[in-house]
């Protein structure tokens, strides 16, 4: 199964409207023109402590961080 159709897939169970009104702002990015990005000084802080994190060696691990990202998805669909 693609890439896509696993997407699909999941998008079809997900019942929260709040995720899938995430979702569809996120692809919604994709259509638009190809506009650089300006970061706000907010933005800019935190991107700027994320790179000296990694410099110092404070990261997590492709497995961590799918681990993260799915146990907070899996709260965010289920309404808690």
């Amino acid at each position: 199964m693609s890439v896509t159709e696993q997407i699909i897939q999941r998008v079809k169970t997900i019942k929260n409207p709040s995720i899938l009104a995430e979702i569809l702002s996120l692809i919604s990015v994709e259509c638009e023109t190809d506009e650089t990005y300006q970061l706000n000084s907010k933005e800019r802080k935190s991107v700027l402590e994320g790179l000296k994190d990694a410099d110092n060696g404070n990261v997590l691990s492709q497995t961590e961080t799918d681990e993260m990202i799915s146990k907070w998805l899996k709260e965010r669909s289920s309404g808690r």
